[in-house]
């Protein structure tokens, strides 16, 4: 109860100062805490010669997805065969028309 007592009798930006340091050490141990537990449930599925993607379907996060494709959003008028999601770097045919003086929006599929 001392400590609280003491926690009452500090100023209100005192306070709010303690608990967003408070905050920042939470955060960080948290994630010491989430390091250790990976490693050692890796250690253990290793072991029993398993890996632990393997065991709860977890996907890597290094990389791009693998799976799907996005939708067509652009068109060539001349060549149907030329295409663009829209995603990434525009396509080479997409950035001749623009480069001359046409609008991205004017090839947009409907």
């Amino acid at each position: 109860m001392a400590k609280i007592d003491q926690l009452r009798k500090m100023k209100l930006p005192e306070l709010m100062r303690m608990r967003d340091d408070i905050g920042v050490i939470i955060q960080e141990k948290q994630t010491i805490a989430k390091d250790e537990f990976r490693k050692e449930m890796e250690e253990k599925a290793r072991a029993h010669g398993f890996d632990l993607g393997e065991l709860f379907g977890v996907r890597s996060k290094r990389g791009p997805k693998k799976n799907g494709t996005a939708a067509v959003k652009y068109r060539d008028p001349k060549n149907a065969q030329n295409t663009w999601s829209g995603r990434g770097r525009p396509a080479r045919w997409l950035a001749d028309y623009v480069a001359k003086g046409k609008k991205k929006e004017d090839f947009l599929v409907e």
